[in-house]
């Protein structure tokens, strides 16, 4: 196990990059920091920051990443 002790600034360590996906087919965008304490990961569309609801087409991932299940969907 790795510990790290006090505080080192947020990086990203997995950038996202330009995906190209078919309309209604499923796709991740993935991203992934490191930092102490441990940073998270907002995104946006639009500069507008998305909104993650139950139910909805997107999902979070446990490292930062962003699910589609549809891309094309009405957000």
């Amino acid at each position: 196990m790795y510990i790290m002790l006090g505080s080192h600034p947020p990086r990203i360590v997995e950038h996202p990059i330009d995906t190209t996906v078919p309309r209604h087919e499923p796709a991740t965008l993935n991203c992934k920091a490191e930092g102490s304490p441990i940073p998270t990961i907002q995104w946006y569309k639009d500069r507008v920051p998305l909104k993650i609801l139950p139910g909805s087409h997107r999902i979070t991932l446990p490292a930062g990443g962003l699910f589609f299940l549809k891309v094309g969907a009405k957000y």
